[in-house]
């Protein structure tokens, strides 16, 4: 029989809170989706970092001279940077903000980390920076012999009545935290809360960053409390890279017609995707692919015993 009745329950599981744990704090099939979503994380960065096939070889020669070379020599060793095509919106007049020329949320979410002492700097809310303006000033370009006043637009540090740099504590970054990023957040805060000999951080990459993760995520499961948190955070970075990729998540394989064991709900059950299990979206309960197969049959030799309870 699948877990235990839903009226038994007391959804005591940190990430889903609709079903029973057998190892604390996790249940297991969170535990097997959250592993599988970091796997997710490490492929749809790989194809954010390192396209395939979005440029084309250029294979064409010229013969000059008896001499064959390659008819664009740069194309080879500098090849173009991926472009954001023209916006489908219509043109708004009155407007000069132009659109970039790259892509910034792909750009964003492959940015390195970046650390101010150690702490990465888009969690910092003590660390002051100098306070900016932007000013136009007036300078001198010599054009052929002519000297010519070209105002131009520069950011400098706000002064105060000392003449000394005023400092602020940032706002919150603008643009979206990169993967790296993020996961570099919670390698440090995973660091404090286990204990003192885990003093060495691995190298700020994704790959050395998810390993880390990866090869303490059972520990994370029983000990770290806002292991919540850190699901909800995968899963949002998921949707980011999914949304700049335009791809979508696979979505889980309904059974159609087979009736969940305690609810009684028709056409609730499916299997998630990487997930041995099936699922009722009703209840929650949960069947191993053997009870699923039982299921099946059982409700398959009562039809054809009273063919009026077809779906």
């Amino acid at each position: 029989m699948p877990d235990t009745d839903p009226a038994e329950r007391t959804g005591n599981c940190r990430l889903c809170a609709r079903r029973d744990y057998l190892r604390p704090h996790v249940c297991d099939p969170c535990r097997s989706r959250l592993r599988h979503r970091l796997s997710d994380l490490f492929e749809l960065w790989t194809q954010l970092a390192y396209p395939e096939g979005d440029l084309a070889p250029d294979n064409r020669t010229v013969t000059v001279d008896s001499i064959t070379r390659p008819a664009d020599p740069v194309a080879g060793v500098i090849p173009a940077a991926p472009v954001r095509a023209p916006s489908a919106q219509p043109r708004v007049s009155g407007t000069r903000d132009k659109q970039l020329p790259i892509d910034v949320t792909r750009a964003d979410l492959l940015a390195p980390v970046v650390r101010i002492g150690g702490i990465p700097v888009d969690k910092v809310t003590t660390q002051a920076i100098p306070l900016m303006e932007t000013v136009t000033v007036i300078e001198n370009v010599v054009i052929e012999g002519v000297s010519h006043p070209i105002p131009i637009r520069r950011r400098r540090p706000v002064l105060d009545s000392s003449g000394h740099p005023i400092v602020v504590i940032p706002d919150d970054q603008v643009g979206r935290v990169s993967v790296a990023q993020m996961l570099d957040q919670w390698v440090r805060a995973w660091m404090d809360e286990r204990y003192a000999g885990e003093n060495r951080r691995p190298e700020p990459t994704v790959p050395a960053l998810l390993f880390w993760l990866l090869d303490r995520l059972d520990w994370a499961y029983d000990h770290y409390t806002p292991i919540a948190d850190f699901a909800d955070e995968v899963h949002s970075t998921l949707t980011q890279l999914r949304t700049v990729l335009d791809c979508h998540e696979p979505r889980p394989i309904l059974c159609a017609g087979v009736e969940c064991g305690h609810c009684r709900r028709r056409n609730c059950l499916y299997i998630p995707v990487a997930d041995p299990y099936v699922e009722c979206a009703g209840c929650g309960a949960l069947y191993s692919l053997t009870e699923y197969g039982e299921l099946v049959k059982e409700q398959h030799a009562n039809l054809r015993r009273d063919p009026t309870d077809a779906p």
